[in-house]
């Protein structure tokens, strides 16, 4: 990273000297600066992420890959449920992730190793072939193990796609509140995908099929491909490796475990996440099942939900931007976690539709929360030789947890109810 946009170098500081100051809060400002200075220039960082080309090309290419994404994600659960009910649910969602998880670690070695806009492009390309293909067979009435095994593959391609960007984020902006507010926009663009997408799907499943629905995915990625691809040229050029032998293979693949596992700062960060993602895997089951057995909802109901925990996480980002003024990442990370977390025991405690709505909404807020403070601490700690790596390590952890708490859903559901 050039010293001249405003960021410290990694090259020229250590993690001992980065994580003090990261869990004391980076770049906190002054104590008499009143809050609504702080929204003026979180704000102002957002504008100013969002009049940059670049940027918004990124973002938008993002909000295609999201929407797409959550509206197939409804078609899917209300498939799989057909098929075999809340267990068959659960099924999917560890075939969907547990691949993908171990794939991670190893995939991401490509974004430090080739042009990431290139291996963005390449994986927005292959996943909406995979999803003309599962499109197809459902229209057919074919085997459903074929769907759930392309839709397997397609995680495993797409694995490379938010570490890529991610990794690409710090090269494209000028100072560190245009990172965090990056990254915001990001979260708040998921989020808005998190709303807009199950109600997508939820209408196109009313009115149409699961096959039109993984057809419509297929279109967002191609509309990511055109935008990722128009940013050709912009890319800030970064060390990459040849074509190394085994042991350089190797080493490479694991340095982005090896850069986690060597930080206790980092080790707690990535541990308080995957626990976060963990239950957020869980979740992925339980919406579906509370909204059919708990709430006596239709189709229609799962996208509510889902929507639900949008609209919190639309409103999260907001609020993650304005704490971003006061610095304390780790402070906001665990604010996110308690959000996260607690609103879970008013949706099992009083299984009303109203009141699963409210919670889930708070939860959508902590859940921003979350992914913009690891995130931003990541992208500050982590040396851009290996950002790519730690990212894809990361999510392969974060996907092997989602898969489990998918897994894990079904059993406890058995054992002791919704």
């Amino acid at each position: 990273m050039d010293a001249g946009n405003g960021i410290a170098p990694h090259e020229t500081r250590g993690a001992d000297e980065i994580f003090p100051h990261l869990w004391c809060g980076l770049q906190s400002m002054s104590d008499s600066q009143s809050s609504g200075g702080r929204a003026r220039a979180s704000l102002a960082a957002l504008g100013a992420v969002l009049s940059s080309p670049p940027l918004r090309r990124l973002q938008l290419a993002w909000a295609g890959s999201i929407l797409g994404g959550w509206a197939y994600l409804v078609a899917l659960g209300v498939y799989a449920y057909d098929e075999g009910g809340a267990a068959a649910v659960g099924i999917v969602g560890l075939i969907r992730l547990v691949p993908a998880a171990l794939a991670a670690p190893f995939t991401s070695s490509l974004v430090d190793r080739f042009s990431r806009v290139a291996v963005m492009v390449t994986s927005d390309l292959a996943r909406f072939a995979l999803m003309l293909v599962a499109a197809g067979v459902i229209a057919a009435d074919g085997p459903s193990a074929v769907v759930y095994a392309t839709v397997a593959v397609s995680q495993v391609v797409g694995t490379v796609f938010r570490p890529a960007q991610s990794a690409l984020l710090p090269g494209l902006v000028r100072t560190p509140s245009e990172l965090t507010a990056a990254n915001v926009a990001s979260s708040t663009i998921e989020s808005i995908g998190t709303f807009l997408g199950p109600a997508l799907g939820g209408l196109l499943l009313a009115v149409s099929s699961a096959q039109v629905v993984f057809a419509a995915n297929a279109v967002t990625f191609l509309w990511s491909a055109a935008l990722v691809f128009a940013l050709r040229g912009q890319e800030e050029p970064h060390e990459r490796g040849g074509a190394p032998d085994a042991a350089d293979a190797e080493r490479a693949v694991l340095a982005g475990i090896v850069t986690i596992a060597r930080e206790p700062t980092l080790r707690t960060l990535v541990g308080l996440y995957a626990a976060q993602t963990l239950v957020a895997g869980a979740l992925n089951v339980l919406v579906v099942v509370t909204a059919f057995e708990l709430l006596d909802l239709q189709a229609a109901g799962v996208g509510l939900l889902y929507a639900a925990i949008g609209v919190g996480g639309l409103i999260g980002g907001f609020v993650a931007l304005l704490l971003a003024g006061g610095g304390r990442l780790a402070r906001d990370f665990a604010i996110g976690l308690a959000l996260f977390g607690l609103p879970l025991v008013l949706v099992g405690g009083a299984p009303a539709t109203v009141l699963a709505v409210v919670a889930l909404g708070v939860l959508g807020i902590g859940n921003s929360i979350v992914d913009v403070n690891a995130l931003t601490i990541m992208q500050r700690a982590v040396p851009d030789a290996v950002l790519g790596r730690a990212l894809g390590a990361l999510d392969g952890l974060l996907l092997g947890a989602l898969g489990l708490g998918a897994l894990l859903a079904p059993a406890l559901i058995a054992a002791i109810g919704a």
